[in-house]
């Protein structure tokens, strides 16, 4: 969901969320009372209510919004991706068309438009939304001002499984929440199974249940504690880290309510054994951006260094648990597009290549999608 980013500066602080919407609600109040309440402040309400999972409260206002202004696009949008979030995919889709025809060249439309088709089965439409997301994304990235390193010409470092240290699949976590820490210490009891070559690890925030840190252990995961989050899904950039490590040479970042399947495994088995230094998994519609962030891996010490990524990305809004992937788009794809193996079960676009075969089993699901739906 995108905003405008006035009277929110405060809520970029996890500290700051509780009392920036009680002051934004008192705000809003005392404003309509007033009339002189704008779209800006009721939007910025409404961003407030999404981002703490109050999709109804969020809905309320900003259908408020719209009656104010019928033809603001950014408005629909986002009463479009709030519907879908709660399920209403058939309201969802009609104010989607309604809203693309008022600015087709709004920069969220086809990937609203790509999650509602696939969820409605409709696979032609999805495929074409999803594509034309993809694209624009891409030439969006191609900006002058984007941070590019040149991958070299030469041969890539061969992948060592007798390294296992050196190759690492890497997570963030926090929180207590069984969400996130059942799958992934299912992923550590299960690692040997599917990735007998690599190693977890593991970047936590400081605080976190000791005998749940203690499992992981016990499994030979490496463990990183990291300070409390001071910002917003600042814990989502822990584990690129491992991107400039030099103790790391292959690298793997993966979402932790995400289980390891034998998809996956075909897959990355398939780029380690290639000459592509970097690799993207796709494996349903809705996943429309260049790089999934918890999807992907690469060749560590290629890339710019992470600090500098950062201190170079600006976020087109007020942050979001997107965030990560805004990141990858615009500041890491630029590089990583040189030498990239794709594997995409749904879109062709960038030499993407279908996924290998592999033993396919009952519990199945699409990778990326692991218990959330998301």
């Amino acid at each position: 969901m995108s905003a405008d980013s006035k009277n929110l500066d405060s809520f970029v602080t996890l500290s700051g969320q509780s009392e920036a919407l009680l002051k934004q609600k008192a705000l809003v109040k005392n404003k309509k009372k007033l009339q002189t309440v704008t779209i800006q402040d009721i939007q910025s309400l409404a961003y407030m209510y999404f981002n703490q999972g109050n999709f109804e409260s969020a809905l309320l206002h900003l259908r408020n919004a719209a009656e104010l202004e019928p033809q603001n696009t950014q408005i629909l949008w986002n009463i479009v991706n709030t519907l879908f979030l709660m399920r209403g995919f058939d309201e969802a889709l009609r104010i989607a068309k309604q809203a693309i025809t008022i600015d087709p060249f709004y920069p969220e439309a086809h990937d609203c438009l790509a999650r509602i088709y696939g969820h409605l089965k409709n696979s032609h439409e999805a495929l074409y939304h999803g594509e034309k997301a993809l694209l624009a994304k891409n030439a969006d990235s191609e900006r002058k001002d984007a941070t590019v390193i040149i991958i070299p010409q030469s041969r890539r470092p061969d992948f060592d499984g007798n390294e296992k240290s050196k190759n690492i699949i890497s997570y963030s976590i926090w929180g207590n929440s069984s969400r996130y820490m059942d799958p992934l210490l299912e992923n550590a009891r299960r690692k040997n199974y599917f990735y007998p070559d690599w190693t977890i690890r593991v970047y936590y925030e400081e605080g976190m249940n000791p005998n749940f840190l203690a499992d992981l252990k016990h499994y030979g995961c490496q463990l990183r504690s990291q300070p409390s989050q001071k910002l917003l899904y600042e814990g989502l950039f822990w584990r690129f880290q491992v991107i400039n490590d030099p103790t790391v040479s292959f690298f793997q970042i993966r979402d932790a309510d995400d289980l390891f399947t034998l998809k996956d495994q075909a897959a990355v088995n398939e780029w380690v054994n290639s000459n592509k230094y970097f690799h993207i998994m796709r494996d349903w519609f809705e996943q429309t951006d260049l790089i999934n962030a918890g999807l992907w891996g690469g060749v560590s010490n290629v890339l710019p260094k992470l600090s500098l990524l950062l201190k170079g990305f600006s976020m087109s809004g007020p942050p979001s648990r997107m965030v990560d992937q805004q990141f990858l788009n615009k500041m890491v794809w630029p590089t990583i597009k040189q030498s990239v193996l794709i594997h995409d079960s749904i879109y062709s676009v960038f030499n993407a290549k279908p996924f290998p075969d592999y033993l396919k089993q009952a519990s199945d699901t699409q990778l990326g999608r692991y218990r959330s739906g998301k």
